[in-house]
C-alpha cells in the first residue's frame, strides 16, 4: 500500500474511478468552449472599394485609418464599382472579406454567404443629357445614344431594370458601356446624348459639365413611382443651387432617384472586425450630407436580399463590452479568452474539488457499512444457531481481516474503531456459543 493510499484510506483504483470521470467532464467542457470560442481576430482583411476617383474609395481610405488605430490593416482593392465588389465578396478565397455594395444588386443566393453590416449613405443616380428641352421621363431617351456605365460598376448593374421598364434596350437604343470620365467626355463632345452616372458633385468634372450650355440634369417626375416599383430605390430631392450658389447649380429643384450604399461582408467575418467596421461607419457617415440628415446613417434595417448582420445589430444597440470600453482591442480579446478558457475550471473543476472529498468519504462510508452488514449477518446466524462454529468462524475471520486492513482518514477513525470493537464482540459471542471441548 502506497503512502497516499494509507493517508486517504482509498486504493488507487478507487481513486481513479472517482477522478477519471471528473477529468473527462472537464476535458469535455474545455472542448465545448474551444468550439464556441471565436478565433483570434485577423490583423489584415481585404476590402473592396470601387473606382479610385469615386466617393466609396474615399470612404474606404477613412475606414482604413480608423481600423489602423486598433492594429487592423485594411487592404483596399480598387475595382470598377460595386458590381465587381459583389463578385469579389462571392469568392470564398482570393476575393474580399468585406466591401461596399448598393441595395438592389445582391441575389437570394448571395444572402446565403453575405450580410449587410449597415446602410451608410444614399447613392443617387445622376442622368445628364444634351438638349434644350426639359426631359422628366426616361422613356423620352428611347432611340438615343446612351452611356450606361462601365461593366462592373453600380450604374451598369442598377439601370438595367429601369431602362427595360421604359422600353430602352439594345434593340431600341444605342447603349455604350463607358466609365465615368469617358461618359462625361463623350457627352460634352456630342458622341452620346445621355450619360447615366454613379458619381456626381464630388467630382469637379461633373459640376463643370453641368455648367456647360445645353447640358441638363434630368428631373425624375416619377421618382415616387420608381421608389414604389423598385423597393431598393428612394425618391430624393435636390434644391436649386446645392452645388454652386454663385452659378446656381442646379438651376432648379431636381427630383432624383437613388439606392443606398452599404457595407457588406461574408458571414464568416470575425465579429470583432464587424464591430470595428460598425464603429468606422458611425464615425464616417453619422453626419449631414447632400441628402442625408445627421444620425440617419448608418442604418441597420434590411433593404434588399441580404440579411442584416446579427453581430452588427447587436453591437450597434449594445456598444462595446466592458473590456473593450477600457482596454485596447487585442488586450481586451486576450483577457476575454483567458476568462472564457477558465470557465470550465470555474464551472466544473472547482465544484469537483469540493465534491472529491465527499465522494471519497461516501466511498469509505460504504466500505464500513458493507463490513457492518456482513458482521450483522454473522451475528444473526450465531444467535439463530444457523451454521457450524467453524464456518461462522471463517466468515468472521474474513471480515476481521478486511477491517484490520482498512486505512481511513482521521475523521473516519471513530467509525473504524467502533467497527473493530463490534468485531471483537461478535468474536466473543461466537466463542460463547461454540461447543466446549
Amino acid at each position: 500500500m502506497s503512502r497516499l493510499e494509507a493517508q486517504l484510506g482509498i486504493s488507487w483504483r478507487a481513486l481513479l474511478a472517482i477522478v477519471i470521470p471528473l477529468v473527462a467532464l472537464l476535458a469535455a467542457g474545455i472542448w465545448l468552449v474551444l468550439q464556441l470560442l471565436q478565433p483570434i481576430p485577423p490583423r489584415r482583411i481585404t476590402f473592396a472599394t470601387g473606382p479610385e476617383h469615386g466617393a466609396l474609395h474615399q470612404f474606404a481610405l477613412r475606414y482604413r485609418d480608423i481600423l489602423a488605430r486598433d492594429g487592423v490593416t485594411l487592404d483596399l482593392k480598387v475595382t470598377r464599382g460595386v458590381g465587381d465588389n459583389l463578385e469579389l465578396l462571392r469568392e470564398a478565397r482570393g476575393g474580399a472579406e468585406a466591401g461596399f455594395l448598393v441595395a438592389g444588386i445582391a441575389t437570394e443566393a448571395d444572402a446565403r454567404v453575405l450580410e449587410n453590416l449597415g446602410s451608410i449613405a444614399y447613392a443617387p443616380l445622376w442622368v445628364l443629357y444634351r438638349g434644350d428641352a426639359e426631359v422628366s421621363d426616361l422613356s423620352a431617351f428611347r432611340g438615343r445614344r446612351i452611356a450606361t456605365g462601365e461593366p462592373g460598376s453600380g450604374v451598369a448593374v442598377l439601370i438595367g431594370p429601369l431602362l427595360a421598364a421604359n422600353g430602352i434596350t439594345p434593340a431600341t437604343s444605342q447603349l455604350a458601356d463607358l466609365p465615368f470620365d469617358a461618359a462625361l467626355a463623350a457627352l460634352l463632345r456630342g458622341d452620346v446624348d445621355v450619360a447615366f452616372l454613379g458619381e456626381g458633385p464630388q467630382h469637379p468634372a461633373f459640376i463643370d459639365a453641368l455648367a456647360q450650355p445645353g447640358i441638363r440634369l434630368m428631373d425624375f417626375a416619377r421618382a415616387e413611382a420608381y421608389a414604389r416599383r423598385f423597393p431598393w430605390l428612394h425618391a430624393l430631392s435636390l434644391p436649386a443651387g446645392t452645388f454652386d450658389f454663385e452659378r446656381n447649380l442646379p438651376h432648379r429643384p431636381v427630383r432624383l432617384i437613388g439606392t443606398t450604399a452599404m457595407v457588406a461582408a461574408r458571414d464568416s467575418l470575425h465579429p470583432t472586425i464587424v464591430d470595428l467596421l460598425v464603429d468606422a461607419a458611425r464615425e464616417v457617415h453619422g453626419g449631414n450630407g447632400v441628402f442625408e440628415t445627421r444620425g440617419e446613417f448608418p442604418d441597420l434595417h434590411r433593404v434588399d436580399a441580404l440579411p442584416m448582420s446579427a453581430q452588427a445589430v447587436r453591437y450597434a444597440q449594445s456598444g462595446p463590452n466592458f473590456l473593450r470600453s477600457y482596454l485596447p482591442l487585442w488586450l481586451a480579446d486576450f483577457v476575454q479568452r483567458i476568462f472564457t478558457l477558465a470557465l470550465p475550471f470555474l464551472v466544473i473543476a472547482l465544484p469537483a474539488l469540493r465534491w472529491i472529498p465527499s465522494g471519497i468519504g461516501a466511498w469509505l462510508g460504504n466500505r464500513i457499512e458493507a463490513q457492518y452488514a456482513s458482521l450483522r449477518l454473522i451475528e444473526r446466524r450465531i444467535a439463530a444457531k444457523d451454521g457450524d462454529a467453524g464456518t461462522l468462524g471463517r466468515e468472521l475471520d474474513r471480515v476481521e481481516a478486511s477491517v484490520a486492513a482498512m486505512r481511513v482518514p482521521a475523521r473516519f477513525a471513530p467509525q473504524l474503531f467502533q467497527l473493530r470493537s463490534h468485531v471483537r464482540l461478535v468474536r466473543q459471542m461466537l466463542d460463547e456459543h461454540s461447543p466446549r471441548r
